[in-house]
């Protein structure tokens, strides 16, 4: 998995001008300098395309609408957990007994509202009901089809404070497609 030191990527062209925005398409050696620097100031230039941000933005208050919250919503659609209607009518997860292992994870998605990245690298999550090490997230990707068909791959932890779901354990994963 990346490092998260090292110098200072210089990234400034790609600053945001809002919270999430990226204004330009990030190369591969950027996005490589921008993880492993690390830093908050760094990886806040990882950031959604003007379209993608509104898309996301969107989607999010349709998921208040209907969930409690987007952990909700992760753990029905992506870790597969039964769920039920509230009193206020919306959907929760029901939580798993303790101590089960039953679709714990990880899951490797594709990221549905990506970073402003240039073709040909892909945005993945890998979600888990756990914090994985990084031997075990490289140990996940050298055995996954999709990840092994990549030329190269990066794997981050974002800042807690850049987390947009904090509340899971996720991986963020960007992969150098040919």
């Amino acid at each position: 998995m990346a490092g998260l030191h090292g110098p200072d990527p210089g990234v400034d062209r790609h600053a945001r001008s809002d919270i999430g925005l990226c204004a330009t398409p990030l190369s591969w050696d950027e996005v490589q300098a921008i993880v492993a620097d690390g830093s908050r100031t760094s990886m806040r230039v990882l950031g959604r395309s003007r379209g993608m941000l509104q898309s996301y933005l969107e989607f999010k208050s349709r998921i208040d609408r209907l969930y409690v919250s987007m952990v909700d919503r992760i753990m029905i659609e992506v870790f597969k957990c039964e769920w039920k209607v509230n009193e206020d009518q919306k959907v929760e997860h029901v939580p798993r007994p303790s101590g089960s292992t039953s679709n714990s994870g990880p899951f490797f998605v594709q990221n549905d509202f990506p970073y402003h990245l240039q073709p040909g690298i892909e945005h993945y999550l890998l979600w888990s009901d756990r914090i994985m090490l990084d031997e075990e997230v490289e140990e996940y990707l050298r055995s996954d089809p999709v990840a092994r068909q990549s030329s190269s791959w990066l794997a981050f932890v974002n800042p807690t404070e850049l987390q947009s779901i904090p509340e899971i354990h996720h991986v963020h994963v960007l992969l150098k497609v040919v």
